[in-house]
């Protein structure tokens, strides 16, 4: 696939969006949603993209809230511009749904497809200098997961088990024969709680953090393996009808063919819902 067919499907997704705004549901069942962060790096599934770089990663999401299902674009621009060839673009078509809702095993079941591309990506040369390949960077991946969001209550709030599968399909330089395909497993709690607002102008503040244990199979020819672990800390504020979130983040990087050293980074968003 190449650059017209991520023009194809923006188009495509801007196509359903249209139709599903045009669809007989009340207000309150539709959600658009924009998300402006920076990161002081990029970090994805344990790979750490483009180094030490801050990161732009800006989202726009329209949910119906009455099927479970969303359409997103999302990006990724490298601050600094000679490092662009990590510029990323996305489209996902996302689901997530809560089941026996009256009970307390109430069960989220959550998943996603996601076309990814790094639109400024570098030629490929061999060891005599020549062109091998200008093919863009890009691939599919598949996400599906469970979470239990009412089993574990601590403090009048919940701690929230997860696990998650993700699958890559890729193929570097676009041949078969460079199948860089493969799976990862994540094992993800979460735990969030109101605070008291101190903040001016709040309506609401929130803490709390998460923690996650990742295998990967093996994709991008990566050695099998418990690869890493991260821990976040997460706080945030709705204020000024919108919502501000800053998180600090801990990886310790097991699989050196994932990542070869610990990291830490930073993340600041401002997220608008209309």
């Amino acid at each position: 696939m190449k650059r017209w067919l991520f023009i194809f499907l923006t188009g495509f997704f801007g196509g359903l969006t249209v139709l599903a705004q045009s669809l007989p549901i009340s207000k309150n069942e539709m959600r658009v949603t924009t998300d402006i962060t920076l990161a002081s790096k990029y970090m994805l599934d344990g790979f750490q993209v483009g180094g030490d770089h801050p990161v732009w990663q800006l989202a726009g999401k329209v949910d119906l809230y009455d099927t479970g299902f969303a359409f997103m674009a999302w990006t990724a621009i490298q601050v600094e511009r000679s490092n662009k060839q990590f510029d990323e673009q996305d489209l996902f078509l996302l689901y997530s749904k809560d089941f026996l809702q009256d009970k307390s095993y109430t069960l989220n079941f959550h998943g996603y497809y996601d076309y990814w591309m790094f639109p400024n990506t570098d030629p490929v040369v061999d060891e005599f200098g020549e062109t091998v390949s200008t093919s863009v960077k890009q691939g599919n991946k598949f996400q599906l997961g469970f979470s239990l969001p009412k089993l574990i209550s601590i403090a009048d709030s919940f701690l929230i088990p997860s696990y998650n599968a993700y699958h890559w399909l890729y193929f570097a330089q676009d041949r078969e024969d460079l199948d860089q395909s493969g799976t990862y497993h994540e094992l993800l709690a979460e735990y969030y709680k109101p605070t008291p607002i101190f903040i001016p102008g709040a309506t609401y503040q929130y803490a709390g953090g998460t923690s996650s244990i990742n295998y990967h199979e093996g994709a991008f020819d990566v050695d099998p393996g418990w690869s890493h672990s991260t821990a976040s800390i997460v706080a945030g504020v709705y204020a000024l009808k919108s919502i501000f979130t800053i998180s600090l983040n801990h990886q310790w990087s097991f699989e050196e063919t994932v990542n070869p050293e610990n990291e830490f980074w930073s993340t600041f968003s401002y997220i608008k819902k209309f």
